[in-house]
């Protein structure tokens, strides 16, 4: 199906992380901000330089720091609370998602980790190459630097791959029945097979981030253009 894209704004360059809020969104760049569908901002706490992988749980968000540690935001009133020795069991962090009650991490290993600070190892495989991960019906959906996805149930961690189509591919989002890619253009991907077709041709290998809400997806260009899409149904 046809997607179009509106311009919010630019400045964004910064930005490392986006993440859903109800229909707004947060923008983790050089402060935390969040972020209407019509593009107005606010504010919401500071020095959020080096967060490279983010993921709300329950009233909490959860970023990980350049050095691995984590940092938990109330979002009631925004108290931040350090979390240095949360999760000590690898500082490369690829790739964060909340999944039930608790955060999955792609890393060189796969873990879930739980808010009171347990974790398991759940796939010894090496997913250090992890670029891009999201939730749909009860799968991750995972992008290598390779340019493969694999589709991952998230009941026993058994995996197969769907495409290896993506090798200048940054980021994914889950909206509504399918996976969008973000690579040289913007792919809509049916989340059963693999099988893929452009949503929009233009080039969206040089897209930081991406995340969707349950009306629209949103990324951020190299350039610093926020940037709202909506598929044409």
């Amino acid at each position: 199906m046809p997607v179009t894209s509106e311009n919010l704004g630019t400045g964004w360059d910064k930005t490392t992380q986006l993440i859903a809020k109800g229909e707004n969104i947060f923008v983790l760049s050089d402060a935390l901000y969040e972020v209407s569908p019509k593009g107005t901002s606010e504010k919401k706490a500071e020095n959020f330089t080096e967060t490279m992988a983010a993921a709300t749980l329950g009233q909490h968000l959860y970023a990980v720091k350049k050095s691995g540690a984590f940092a938990k935001i109330r979002l009631e009133d925004w108290f931040i609370e350090a979390l240095d020795e949360f999760f000590t069991e690898t500082k490369q962090i690829n790739a964060l998602v909340a999944y039930k009650d608790y955060l999955i991490i792609f890393a060189d290993k796969i873990w879930e980790l739980y808010p009171d600070g347990r974790s398991t190892v759940v796939d010894e495989e090496d997913w250090s190459t992890t670029k891009s991960a999201v939730i749909h019906n009860g799968y991750a959906y995972v992008l290598k630097t390779s340019g493969e996805i694999y589709k991952l149930n998230l009941e026993d961690y058994t995996h197969k791959k769907l495409s290896d189509d993506f090798g200048v591919a940054n980021t994914l989002v889950a909206f509504k029945d399918y996976i969008y890619v973000f690579g040289d253009n913007l792919y809509e991907m049916n989340p059963l097979n693999g099988k893929h077709w452009i949503g929009q041709e233009d080039d969206w290998s040089k897209t930081i981030t991406a995340v969707a809400t349950s009306t629209n997806f949103y990324a951020v260009h190299s350039d610093g253009t926020l940037w709202k899409f909506d598929v044409v149904e």
